[in-house]
């Protein structure tokens, strides 16, 4: 399956899929978050790869993994008039931009002319512009094979932990691992730290915690949450880029990975079980889940006689049950249509699906609930918070605030 996945991705050379010039009307752009290291990165580049072969036609396609810079270029992309026909992108804030536009088309007005689109999508989770593909949990991905104490291994037989149990633990492992060169208990990529940052707010504040850092006192409710960075600085890998602090703890070589329900499909090691994040308060322990991406077509394509269609018929192909039953088979999370299924479920996805029984809250990460642009402020201050660089953290932390 692998060499296969891989001739695929020789194929499209990097998920574009070249288009000859001149004549455009019969080709699409496309751009989505399946690109990187996304484990649904093999079923959306051979979906795109049928549809053109279908539908004869040329598809041109640049996807990428979904970080700050990205974000900021798609929304570019649309103030500067070059949009794609189909774009896969988050909801709520960060598509308020071109949302507010008018740039893409909303389900309602889709359906006025193509009545069963999105039909199969549950309609809780159906946005009003954004046809979902799969929902999302996010967990604490924990490699039990560098449990080697009594001591750690005690940690196992938890449902949960407080941060003060995670922080002896960290100590603990590293200990235990202390002969081995290159350990680090945590995976942490210094250039997107975002499931931290969503995490720590939420654990320390619970389930309100986007009214509480936005409210009376929310600068120092919002510094004290993140400066627990600081706390555990010692025992983050603190690699150059995230897709590095991946691979490493796919290898091994960590201990800890915070991430989402996708990250599950990459997963070979059998020493991989997942806990929820550490609840810091009496508030409890999060679960941070939600659905907040999907697919949208630009108006600039539904208003191309030879566009709309084609744009329509691509988004139902990729959003259809049996796709959707594939996503979730291979990137794990939760299908937006009710009868998708996965066709198989590894040890990981069963523990993904039941982390709701282990937690006390669900909430949506702070990035999504953020106001549009404001978020990687946070982002870019990172470093500060992990070394409690006070004067620098208070003012990003202060600017972040004053954009919500």
């Amino acid at each position: 399956m692998k060499r296969v996945l891989g001739f695929i991705f020789i194929l499209v050379s990097g998920l574009v899929l070249v288009a000859c010039k001149g004549d455009t009307s019969n080709e699409l752009k496309t751009v989505s978050m399946f690109g990187g290291t996304d484990a649904n990165r093999g079923v959306y580049s051979s979906t795109l790869l049928e549809f053109q072969n279908e539908h004869d036609v040329i598809i041109k396609d640049n996807s990428s993994s979904s970080d700050e810079e990205w974000k900021a270029s798609v929304v570019a992309s649309f103030k500067n008039g070059t949009e794609p026909d189909v774009l896969q992108f988050f909801t709520g804030e960060d598509a308020k931009p071109f949302v507010e536009a008018g740039l893409v088309m909303s389900i309602e007005d889709i359906r006025k002319e193509y009545p069963e689109y999105a039909k199969n999508i549950n309609p809780a989770v159906l946005d009003d512009y954004a046809v979902p593909t799969t929902g999302f949990v996010e967990g604490l991905f924990t490699n039990t094979a560098h449990f080697k104490s009594t001591a750690a291994k005690a940690y196992l037989d938890k449902d949960a932990w407080t941060w003060d149990e995670f922080v002896d633990l960290l100590e603990i492992l590293v200990e235990d691992n202390k002969d081995v060169p290159g350990y680090a208990p945590i995976a942490y990529g210094v250039n997107i730290p975002h499931y931290w940052l969503d995490h720590l707010p939420a654990a320390a504040l619970g389930v309100n915690y986007y009214e509480e850092i936005t409210g009376t006192g929310g600068q120092a409710k919002l510094e004290s949450a993140l400066y627990h960075l600081n706390e555990i600085k010692d025992y983050l890998s603190l690699d150059t880029t995230e897709e590095i602090s991946s691979e490493n703890f796919l290898k091994g070589d960590y201990t800890f990975q915070l991430d989402g329900s996708w990250f599950a499909g990459r997963i070979e090691l059998e020493t991989i079980e997942v806990f929820p994040f550490p609840s810091i308060s009496d508030h409890g322990t999060p679960l941070l889940s939600g659905f907040t991406s999907g697919f949208y077509i630009t108006k600039k394509a539904w208003d191309n006689k030879d566009k709309r269609d084609l744009a329509v018929k691509l988004v139902q192909s990729l959003t259809s049950t049996s796709k959707l039953s594939e996503f979730v088979t291979v990137g794990g999370g939760f299908a937006s249509d009710s009868n998708a299924k996965p066709s198989e479920e590894n040890d990981i996805q069963v523990a993904l699906r039941l982390l709701a029984s282990r937690t006390d809250f669900n909430a949506l990460p702070l990035g999504d609930s953020s106001k549009s642009g404001t978020y990687p402020i946070l982002v870019e201050g990172q470093a500060s918070f992990v070394n409690k660089q006070e004067s620098i953290a208070a003012a990003a932390i202060k600017e972040y605030l004053d954009g919500q």
